[in-house]
């Protein structure tokens, strides 16, 4: 009985902070698994609700009992968390020289680097080399996101940001800045140059994402921020979304039905069947295809009589949020953790950058 009575409790919680939060009630989110209780992330940390947000979903894993949140992430670590969220399924063979089948990574890095994410650089003798253990810098960071995220480069002319940027990363760093992704370590600085540590890493990720649509069901709410599904079977409604819809590879050949949805940025359709997409009464903005076989017009079903417009309530919840937009993750205008001051990109002993 008291079992029973605790269950009832915890879900009348969950419906009290979304009526709270604005009446929007995602039905699949409640679903979410338990936050990880790290050893190393106190309730004070800065960005606690960002990793309890994104390990609650089983996108960021920790090794152990700890997260180990100042450790600088390296790039195969990054790779494998973008992996989960957009759920890559295409294959190559390994153009890389320093990886091979066996290692932990090695189909994150293949995958990403047959979607086009990961190209590696060319070390002195001319190998394509993924540097898998190599930590991320914080301009390869931006310029990542930025490639992933589809986020629009930007010249710089409003740049808060007084350190000199790179030229192979500045217009990813700046537009970064722009979208209000990232805010630098203070002082008027980005550096670039530093390793992204693994809080930093996951607070990015958790300014960009403000819902993530990993489980089947229903979903309906107004989103101040971006809208990722990976995962077939979700039915989006009445939903405003102030930012851009990723229909990610995740869903793969399955079904999303969007119902009386407008997106004011871009609608990217990276997953899907053909003819499985549901869209009905709905702007997408700018639709942006980039899967074979999908024609939008032919899945459109537009009504005479729209249903009238979701209530102008941009906060929603479900996600934990960072800068400008639903949950409390931190004030928007708080820099992202300070470096390490010491810290420097890896040494690329002569090779010729070719992605970040």
């Amino acid at each position: 009985m008291r079992k029973k009575l605790s269950c009832c409790i915890v879900f009348l919680a969950v419906l009290f902070l979304a009526a709270a939060a604005g009446g929007s009630v995602y039905a699949a989110e409640t679903a979410a698994q338990e936050p990880v209780a790290f050893a190393d992330v106190n309730d004070s940390f800065w960005a606690k609700p960002a990793i309890d947000n994104w390990s609650s979903r089983g996108i960021v894993k920790g090794s152990g009992q700890n997260f180990n949140p100042n450790a600088r992430i390296t790039r195969a670590e990054m790779m494998s968390i973008l992996g989960r969220i957009f759920g890559y399924g295409g294959t190559t063979d390994n153009p890389f020289a320093d990886i091979k089948k066996g290692d932990w990574y090695y189909d994150a890095l293949i995958k990403a680097y047959a979607k086009g994410i990961l190209q590696g650089n060319f070390d002195g003798n001319g190998n394509r080399t993924a540097r898998p253990n190599d930590p991320l810098t914080r301009a390869e960071a931006a310029v990542l996101y930025a490639r992933i995220f589809s986020v629009a480069g930007n010249t710089g002319s409003s740049s808060n940001f007084k350190d000199t940027l790179p030229d192979w990363a500045k217009e990813a760093i700046d537009g970064m800045e722009a979208a209000g992704y990232v805010h630098g370590v203070g002082n008027g600085l980005y550096h670039p140059e530093g390793s992204l540590t693994r809080a930093e890493a996951v607070q990015m990720l958790d300014n960009i994402v403000k819902l993530y649509v990993y489980r089947p069901g229903s979903y309906t709410g107004n989103i101040g921020g971006n809208v990722v599904v990976n995962t077939p079977d979700a039915n989006l409604q009445n939903m405003k979304i102030t930012g851009n819809l990723y229909l990610a590879e995740g869903i793969g050949e399955g079904a999303v039905s969007l119902e009386n949805i407008t997106v004011t940025g871009n609608t990217f359709v990276r997953g899907g069947g053909a003819g499985k997409i549901k869209i009905v009464n709905c702007d997408l903005g700018m639709p942006v295809v980039e899967k074979e076989g999908i024609d939008l017009d032919k899945q459109t079903e537009d009504q005479p009589q729209p249903a009238p417009a979701p209530p102008d309530n941009t906060g929603g919840w479900g996600g934990s949020g960072g800068s400008g937009g639903s949950g409390g993750a931190g004030d928007p205008e708080d820099p992202d953790e300070p470096d390490d001051p010491g810290s420097s990109a890896p040494n690329l002993d002569g090779g010729e950058i070719i992605d970040y």
